[in-house]
């Protein structure tokens, strides 16, 4: 199954930005979020939750997500790992996933995006992006495994803000050839139609 995936997903000669861009619509588009096992979880202990589950249902909640997420940009050749933090507000816990790319970190919410028709501002955050979108502090931060937890680790930063110009758009298509992304962009008073174009070279 993850074989099929990966080949459904993703060309040979994708570069990791294409890898973490084609999964990121492609979670948009296929899964759900388990609001159910979500509910459920308030009231008695849940213990079914696995990326395997994830996979074989196409529902799941933030850590069976971003799980799946980062295991399949792994097998694919890219660095990744899943990050937790906490929100300022409400002190909830979320974790989403987090890649590093020509030597520069970036955190990726494959759950926040589901149903959203691939709203771009939770791809390729900085920190303060993070925190911007439902206030998680950086200061919570921590990558998740039990490693980490036993093991010091070099602090994790994200400050690099080159894809600050995805933020404000939806996905619409990438053009390999040129190294454009397309946004869809409304311009006038009449439903009209134009494109934002990002141009990721480099990447």
């Amino acid at each position: 199954m993850i074989e099929g995936m990966l080949n459904e997903i993703f060309e040979d000669d994708y570069s990791d930005f294409e890898k973490c861009l084609a999964l990121y619509v492609y979670f948009s588009d296929h899964y759900q979020y388990d609001w159910d096992t979500y509910s459920k979880m308030y009231d008695e202990y849940v213990d079914y939750t696995s990326c395997s589950r994830f996979f074989r249902t196409g529902i799941g909640i933030c850590h069976e997500i971003s799980s799946a997420y980062s295991y399949l940009l792994l097998q694919a050749g890219v660095q990744a790992t899943t990050m937790s933090g906490t929100r300022a507000y409400d002190l909830s816990g979320h974790q989403w996933s987090y890649v590093r790319i020509n030597g520069k970190e970036y955190h990726i919410d494959p759950t926040y995006v589901l149903g959203t028709g691939g709203a771009l501002r939770y791809f390729m955050m900085t920190d303060a992006k993070r925190e911007e979108e439902d206030s998680y502090d950086p200061a919570t931060f921590y990558a998740v495994s039990h490693y980490s937890q036993d093991h010091p680790h070099p602090a994790y930063v994200a400050d690099d803000d080159t894809f600050s110009p995805l933020w404000e758009y939806d996905f619409e298509s990438f053009d390999r050839a040129t190294h454009t992304v397309l946004c869809p962009v409304e311009v006038g008073d009449y439903g009209e139609w134009s494109h934002f174009e990002f141009d990721y070279s480099g990447y």
